[in-house]
């Protein structure tokens, strides 16, 4: 988002008009980016509840209406119902909603918002969140005028704002072998912690740590000034790219099937390794039929086009 509004002042330095119209196209593009996948996710999480509740035909349409936001991915706003059709959403949905209010502001205030507000505000639900909460979990908790989930999403995304201008500022330097190599190792020092961390039951408040962390991390990897970029950039990786959508979405379908089929009687290392090739078959599979259909698309509208 920052990377976007970013390029777009420097085509067009005295501003937009249209704002409001131009962050709505923004964001239902990136709405249109995630519906097949989403609605692939919502109708199997949907047939999982139906399964698990025994619902009649009564509480399935009365369920059916009270979803209704979370199909359209506003359910974060606070329309939540208590049967989570697609747990792992709460993010999408927080950060479209996030979006719409970070972007016009990016746009219109580009400078003051990645050098104040954006540290400002994220320092701000930080503090509130640890001195209130001690967590940054419970995502559908409501605070006051929204969820926890959508202040977690501004949060990261004004993180993702100073991270993109750090990245922006580690590239513009001549770095000499050995301050590259110190950055690539501190950038990889970053990860691995936060996957330690993750694999381990610590202080829930290193949470915080990590967020720092990471920032330091994905702002080294996307400078370039690192050991390790060039051979990331290659079609498999765009590829993984592309596929961590879907295999984000299907995570509760693999662990609804597994828990079925009683797998999750295993130690949990063993059923993260099989819930990983099967969601990993699932949302290739999945992929390959969204991408068929992008490009049938766009074939026939050219065809259109041409034919006009």
């Amino acid at each position: 988002m920052a990377k976007s509004a970013d390029m777009l002042r420097s085509k067009n330095p005295a501003g937009t008009k249209a704002l409001g119209r131009e962050s709505m196209k923004y964001v239902i593009k990136k709405y249109i980016s995630f519906f097949p996948y989403h609605v692939f996710a919502f109708v199997c999480g949907f047939a999982i509840r139906i399964y698990i509740h025994g619902w009649n035909g009564e509480q399935i349409l009365s369920n059916a209406v009270l979803s209704i936001p979370q199909f359209f991915l506003i359910h974060m706003g606070g329309l939540t119902n208590s049967h989570k059709i697609v747990s792992v959403e709460w993010y999408i949905s927080s950060m479209l909603i996030a979006m719409l209010l970070i972007y016009p502001l990016l746009r219109k205030f580009y400078d003051e918002y990645v050098h104040i507000a954006a540290p400002l505000l994220s320092l701000s639900i930080m503090g509130w969140a640890l001195a209130e909460r001690g967590t940054l979990l419970g995502m559908y908790e409501w605070c006051g005028i929204t969820t926890w989930g959508v202040l977690r999403a501004i949060l990261a995304m004004n993180l993702g704002c100073i991270v993109y201008e750090l990245a922006k500022y580690l590239k513009g330097k001549n770095w000499s072998v050995l301050q590259q190599i110190f950055l690539t190792l501190a950038g990889l020092s970053g990860y691995v912690l936060t996957l330690i961390y993750a694999d381990f039951t610590l202080n829930r408040k290193i949470y915080f740590v990590c967020l720092f962390l990471l920032m330091g991390s994905v702002a080294v990897s996307f400078s370039g000034v690192n050991l390790y970029g060039k051979y990331m950039n290659g079609s498999f990786f765009r590829h993984l790219g592309k596929l961590s959508l879907p295999f984000y979405l299907n995570t509760n379908i693999i662990r609804f099937i597994l828990k079925m089929l009683e797998v999750n009687t295993l130690h949990y290392r063993y059923f993260i390794v099989i819930a990983f090739v099967l969601n990993l078959i699932l949302s290739e599979v999945l992929l390959l039929i969204v991408d068929r259909g992008i490009r049938r698309r766009k074939r026939n509208k050219c065809k259109t086009e041409y034919a006009t």
